[in-house]
């Protein structure tokens, strides 16, 4: 599993796959090398290191609202890089599947849900026959983001605490 050190490993010159080998062993990704003919397979490093710095939440990009047309010129060297096409889709999800723990991926989900929520109020005109919807939404904001807060908290204290102690084994519990 990658940890969140993987943002700290990219540099511009270095090669994904010479940094983080082990991945030639999933198949998504194992393809994606292959296909590559690039040299040094930099086209498909570039692809690597631009997906994991636009979906890992410890990227120092990740908050940029424009980071997808960013990354895509400067990371990856493309700006016309479709990032939704069929095959970016299921390498994006590989990669979410091993850079974050499932409540990491259901933090970012819910903060994905937050700015589509906070986009898509901000494009809405106040009518007569919307008003007290809007107002309702729009008082609700600030306690959907303290829970979320409370919930980026504990992930916080959990990642801490298990940094600090030393995993008990089933055995050793006496689940086994």
């Amino acid at each position: 599993m990658m940890s969140s050190s993987i943002c700290k490993e990219y540099s511009p010159d270095a090669s994904f796959w010479d940094v983080n080998p082990i991945y030639r062993n999933i198949p998504i990704f194992d393809k994606l090398w292959k296909y590559d003919r690039t040299k040094n397979k930099q086209k498909s490093s570039k692809i690597i290191w631009g997906m994991v710095l636009c979906l890992h939440p410890k990227s120092e990009l990740y908050n940029l609202s424009d980071k997808r047309d960013i990354i895509a010129t400067t990371v990856i060297g493309d700006k016309k890089f479709d990032w939704d096409s069929e095959e970016n889709k299921k390498i994006q999800e590989q990669v979410l599947d091993i850079v974050l723990t499932q409540a990491e991926k259901s933090r970012v989900n819910w903060d994905l849900r937050m700015k589509k929520r906070d986009e898509f109020l901000d494009t809405q005109e106040y009518t007569i026959d919307n008003i007290s919807d809007l107002d309702k939404a729009n008082s609700a904001t600030p306690k959907m983001y303290d829970e979320y807060m409370r919930i980026s908290k504990l992930l916080s204290q959990e990642k801490t605490t298990n940094k600090k102690s030393k995993p008990i084994s089933e055995t050793a519990r006496g689940d086994i």
